[in-house]
């Protein structure tokens, strides 16, 4: 089984090794976090106050506890997972964490849940900070920056240090290819990756099979796979330490590679 990112992130500063987050890591517990998502939306999709960042109500909030447990999330059959859950709201995160995720994905970074920020203070875990820019309905509609990396950088910085004042230790940075942002908004971003270090956080890429990748190389996704592992490999020597995946296997190699590329250099 391919390794995941270790839970503590500084770990993975001190050793500089870029780890694969591993969006599918056994066919089994694949399909059993498929079904509690899928249970989880059925249960708020359109009972949310019709606004996204609403509050969940009481009856669907009594519910997701009853669903979200250490056996339907695979901690039971694989304790030595790491899990990451990918939600802006709060309620689900603290619902997770209790029953064992280990790292919360925000695509807000805080912003669409003033109770995200208390939650992760609270469990002392590990939070990704995403940039985003508007919400997931209106992000890619004409999306326009004066200067997109020093604006993303500047969103992160801010979003990072209200983070710090919360008690959160354990962040790691996501500047988000394709959210938010056109294609040429994405390549000006990952050319000037190694401005992010500014931030003094673990940076997280994701390139997986991208329309940046396969718009511009006029295929389909399913065919961009080669694309995603040039543009790991890319944003490996401008300072990633974290890739998120689908094709663990290559990427896998990506770092290899990269990592032996280094060594020779000392």
């Amino acid at each position: 089984m391919a390794k995941v990112v270790e839970k503590s992130v500084a770990k993975v500063v001190e050793k500089s090794v870029a780890k694969v987050v591993e969006k599918s890591v056994d066919k089994s517990v694949g399909k059993s976090v498929g079904k509690l998502v899928e249970k989880i939306d059925g249960k708020i999709g359109g009972k949310i106050d019709g606004k996204i960042g609403g509050k969940i109500s009481g009856k669907i909030r009594g519910k997701i506890g009853g669903k979200i447990s250490g056996k339907s999330c695979g901690k039971k059959k694989f304790p030595q997972l790491v899990i990451s859950i990918d939600t802006f709201r709060s309620e689900i995160a603290e619902a997770c964490l209790t029953e064992g995720a280990d790292i919360i994905n925000d695509i807000s970074s805080g912003i669409l849940d003033k109770e995200m920020m208390k939650t992760i203070s609270k469990f002392n875990c590990p939070y990704i900070m995403m940039h985003m820019l508007g919400n997931p309905q209106n992000m890619q509609d004409s999306p326009k920056y004066k200067d997109v990396v020093i604006e993303v950088i500047k969103f992160l910085s801010q979003r990072i240090k209200i983070a710090r004042d919360f008690g959160i230790v354990d962040l790691i940075a996501d500047p988000v290819f394709g959210f938010g942002k056109t294609t040429e908004n994405n390549f000006e971003i990952l050319n000037n990756l190694e401005k992010f270090k500014i931030l003094d956080v673990p940076l997280l890429t994701g390139f997986s099979r991208k329309s940046m990748i396969y718009k511009t190389l006029n295929t389909t996704s399913k065919n961009a796979l080669n694309g995603t592992s040039s543009l790991n490999t890319i944003a490996l020597t401008k300072g990633a330490k974290i890739l998120r995946v689908h094709d663990v296997k290559e990427a896998k190699e990506c770092i290899i590679l990269y990592e032996k590329t280094i060594s020779s250099l000392f």
